[in-house]
C-alpha cells in the first residue's frame, strides 16, 4: 500500500539511539531547550473550509417604468402565481441549496489510524523539545497522511483532531525535557511503528 510507504518510514527511520536520553552537562543540557512554540496545529490548514456566502445585492434597484394598468386579466397562464413568485426570487436565497454530502465510509483500520495520528501529534511536540533537530518533520509527515488517506473533509477533521489532541496532552504536562518525556518518545516510537506495521501487513495488498 503505497500511501502508507512515507508513514511507515518516518517511524522506523527515527532508531532507538536517536531517541535515547542525551547524558548530561553544558548549559544547553542543563536547562533544556526551548518549548515549541505554541499553534503550530492544523486547524488553519485542514480545517473544512466554508463557502463564501452569496454575494448580497446593495445597489438600489431604480423603480419600475411599467404603469399599473386597470385593463382585466388576459388568461395566461405562467405571468402570476407559483411562477410568478419563483421568477422573483433573487439568487442564492437557498431555495437552490446542494443537498449536503454523505460521510465517507471508513476503512476497517480507521481506529489505528486515529492511534498514529495522536502519537505524531505528541512527537511533534515531544522530539524538539528533547533536542532532536527535526523541526516541522512530524507536522509534514502528517500533512503527507492527510492528503493521501482522507480526501473527504470529516475524515480530514478526524485526523486533524487526533494529530492536536496528542500535541496539546504533552505540552500542558512538559514545559522541559525530562526522563518521563524521553521514555514517552521511546514508547511511543515503538508503538507507532507497530501499528503502522500492522496496517501494511494486513491492507496493504
Amino acid at each position: 500500500m503505497r500511501r502508507f510507504l512515507i508513514l511507515l518510514l518516518s517511524l522506523v527511520a527515527v532508531s532507538a539511539a536517536e531517541a535515547q536520553p542525551r547524558p548530561p552537562g553544558g548549559m544547553a543540557n542543563r536547562y533544556g531547550p526551548p518549548p515549541p512554540q505554541r499553534g503550530w496545529f492544523f486547524f488553519d490548514l485542514f480545517a473544512p473550509r466554508r463557502p463564501p456566502p452569496p454575494p448580497m445585492d446593495l445597489q438600489e434597484r431604480p423603480p419600475s417604468s411599467r404603469k399599473s394598468s386597470s385593463a382585466p386579466s388576459t388568461g395566461r397562464s405562467g405571468t402570476g402565481g407559483a411562477a410568478g413568485a419563483a421568477a422573483a426570487r433573487p439568487p442564492g436565497s437557498g431555495e437552490e441549496a446542494k443537498p449536503a454530502m454523505p460521510a465517507s465510509v471508513p476503512p476497517p483500520y480507521e481506529g489505528d489510524l486515529m492511534r498514529i495520528a495522536e502519537i505524531m501529534g505528541a512527537l511533534h511536540y515531544l522530539r524538539p523539545l528533547c533536542g532532536a533537530p527535526e523541526g516541522q518533520r512530524w507536522r509534514n509527515e502528517m500533512q503527507a497522511l492527510i492528503e493521501a488517506e482522507a480526501p473527504a473533509e470529516d475524515r480530514k477533521e478526524k485526523l486533524t483532531r487526533g494529530f492536536n489532541n496528542g500535541y496539546v496532552a504533552f505540552e500542558r504536562s512538559y514545559r522541559t525535557c525530562t526522563p518521563a518525556a524521553n521514555l514517552a518518545v521511546q514508547r511511543y516510537l515503538a508503538e507507532g511503528s507497530k501499528l503502522a506495521h500492522e496496517i501494511v501487513a494486513r491492507y496493504g495488498n
